[in-house]
């Protein structure tokens, strides 16, 4: 389904009716020339439950997440000539 709006002078978008959820959040990822906007449930662990198979604790799986991004963040910077201390 696709649908074409206008932005009004304050920079405002009006979503059409059936397009999403009043009151509900929307992430906006900026792809330059257009941009995505992706509905967020107001429970995303229940609304991911029948795509996302998770094997591990929270703990555990926010520990590897810090893990990756400190990495990932260490490459960056090596890439950059920068430190990261």
């Amino acid at each position: 389904m696709a649908e074409v709006t206008r932005i009004d002078d304050r920079g405002r978008i009006k979503l059409p009716k059936g397009i999403i959820r009043p009151h509900g959040s929307v992430v906006i990822i900026d792809a330059r020339s257009f941009f995505l906007g992706i509905p967020i449930s107001s429970d995303p662990l229940l609304a991911s439950g029948s795509w996302l198979k998770v094997k591990g604790e929270a703990k555990d799986l926010k520990r590897w997440a810090e893990e990756e991004a400190s990495s990932d963040a260490a490459k960056r910077a090596a890439r950059r000539g920068q430190s990261l201390n």
